[in-house]
C-alpha cells in the first residue's frame, strides 16, 4: 500500500462572495483519501444544473479584443496575473469627494512594454504609450457605443504626463451592474520603464460598498495624480467575511490597516502592519482563516476552518457569482525523493486550475476568485499529485473539499 504523501497535510479554504447572485454555504472540509491518478476532469463529477443565465462582464472579450487591435503589439501579453496574497482587483471612483477605491476583478488582461524587450529604450516605451492612446482616443467612443456602454467622466482621465517617469490616461464605462476600466499608463525611471495597457471588468459589489461608506473616505484635493497617489485598496477579506486588509497611498493608509466590518460598525483593530499579528485577531475573535503574522501564520481561534454560512452579497439573479477561494497547504512528512507534487483545484462545474504556479504545493498559501454561472450546489476539490519514489507511479490524492451552495 502506497504510503501518501500529504501525510499530516492541514489543508484550509474557504470560500465567500465578493459580488453576484446568491448565498454561499461553506460546509466542512471532507477528510484525505488517496484515490487513482487516472481520475481526471473527463470522468470527475460536474454539476448537471445549468439553467440559462446572463454572464456579467459578458462584454469582455469583444472590448478587450477591440483594444488589444488598436495597440502596438506589446512584449507580453495575456489575463492579469492570480496573486497568493492579493484580491486582483481594478481602481474606480465612485464620487468627486472620494479617493479612488478598488473592486475585485472579473475578468481582465494586461498588455506590457518594456523589461522583457531587448534594446527598448524609454523613448520607445513612451512612444508606443502615446501612439496608443492616440489610436484608442479615435474609436473607442463609437466601439462603447456600439457595445451599449455609458462613459463614465470620474473614470475617464485625458492623457497626463506627471514627470519624466510616469504618464496616464484612463477610460471608464458602465453597463448594467458591469464596470470596465482601461488604463495605459507608463511607469518607472530605470532603462527602459515599463508601460502598460490594462482592459478590466468587475461590479460594485454591496458589501465592499458599504465598507467603503463605512469608512467615511474623503478625496484629497491637492493631490496631482489621485489615480496613483489618493486611493485605498481592498487586499484581502478574511474568509469569515469580518475583517477587511486595506492598502493605498500614503496619504491615506502608511503600510496596511486591518478592519472588523459586521456590515454596519467598522472598527480599526490593526494598522501601520504589513500583516496583523495573529495574536491581535485571534484575541478579538475577528478573521477567522485570514494570513497573519506569528503564530501557525492563520487566524484559528475557530477550530480547524472558518466560520461558515456567511452571507455576504445579494446581487440580481442574473449575474455570474464570483467567489473567493483561500486555502494553505503544509505538511509534516519527509518529502525527499518526491520533487513531482504539485496542487490543483476542480470548481466542481467542470472548471479546474493549477495552484502555487511555478512553485511545490506544500508549505504555501494561495487565494483566487472563481465564477460560478449558474445557481446550484458543487463540491469544490483541492487534489495533489506526486510521483511514488519507489515505484515511479504518479498518485493523485484528495486533500480537502467543500460544497458551495449558489442559491437564486
Amino acid at each position: 500500500m502506497l504510503k501518501s504523501l500529504f501525510a499530516g497535510i492541514i489543508a484550509l479554504f474557504a470560500i465567500f462572495v465578493v459580488g453576484g447572485v446568491g448565498y454561499y454555504v461553506v460546509t466542512n472540509q471532507s477528510p484525505v483519501s488517496l484515490i487513482p491518478a487516472t481520475m481526471n476532469s473527463e470522468n470527475r463529477t460536474a454539476s448537471t444544473s445549468t439553467p440559462q443565465v446572463v454572464n456579467n462582464c459578458a462584454d469582455f472579450n469583444t472590448f478587450s479584443q477591440y483594444v488589444l487591435q488598436e495597440i502596438r503589439k506589446p512584449d507580453t501579453e495575456g489575463p492579469v496575473p492570480p496573486s497568493k496574497y492579493v484580491i486582483p482587483s481594478f481602481e474606480w471612483k465612485r464620487s468627486a469627494n472620494e479617493p479612488f477605491i478598488t473592486y475585485p476583478i472579473i475578468q481582465g488582461v494586461v498588455a506590457s512594454y518594456g523589461y522583457s524587450a531587448d534594446g527598448l529604450t524609454n523613448t520607445d516605451v513612451i512612444s508606443a504609450i502615446q501612439n496608443d492612446t492616440n489610436a484608442i482616443d479615435q474609436n473607442i467612443a463609437a466601439e462603447a457605443a456600439a457595445l451599449g456602454f455609458t462613459p463614465d467622466a470620474l473614470n475617464t482621465l485625458p492623457f497626463q504626463s506627471f514627470n519624466v517617469d510616469e504618464t496616464l490616461q484612463t477610460f471608464g464605462f458602465r453597463k448594467g451592474a458591469d464596470l470596465y476600466s482601461l488604463v495605459l499608463e507608463r511607469n518607472g525611471g530605470q532603462e527602459p520603464s515599463e508601460g502598460s495597457v490594462t482592459v478590466a471588468c468587475g461590479s460594485t459589489d454591496p458589501r465592499y460598498d458599504a465598507f467603503y461608506n463605512a469608512l467615511r473616505l474623503q478625496a484629497d484635493p491637492t493631490v496631482r495624480d489621485p489615480y496613483h497617489n489618493d486611493y485605498v485598496q481592498v487586499d484581502e477579506v478574511s474568509p469569515d467575511g469580518t475583517v477587511y486588509d486595506l492598502t493605498g497611498s500614503s496619504n491615506l493608509v502608511k503600510i496596511g490597516n486591518y478592519y472588523y466590518f459586521d456590515g454596519n460598525t467598522v472598527r480599526l483593530v490593526s494598522d501601520d502592519s504589513e500583516k496583523a499579528e495573529c495574536i491581535t485577531l485571534e484575541a478579538r475573535k475577528v478573521g477567522a482563516g485570514m494570513q497573519c503574522a506569528g503564530g501557525t501564520g492563520m487566524v484559528t481561534y475557530s477550530g480547524s476552518g472558518p466560520v461558515a454560512g456567511s452571507v455576504l452579497s445579494t446581487s440580481p439573479a442574473t449575474a455570474t457569482v464570483p467567489a473567493y477561494f483561500s486555502f494553505s497547504v503544509s505538511t509534516g512528512a519527509d518529502l525527499t525523493g518526491n520533487k513531482n507534487e504539485a496542487c490543483y483545484i476542480d470548481f466542481g462545474d467542470g472548471k479546474q486550475q493549477v495552484l502555487f504556479v511555478g512553485d511545490t504545493c506544500v508549505s504555501n498559501f494561495e487565494s483566487l476568485l472563481h465564477s460560478y454561472t449558474a445557481p446550484g450546489s458543487y463540491t469544490a476539490t483541492v487534489y495533489g499529485t506526486w510521483k511514488d519514489p519507489s515505484t515511479g507511479e504518479s498518485m493523485t490524492e484528495q486533500l480537502a473539499s467543500t460544497t458551495v451552495s449558489v442559491l437564486p
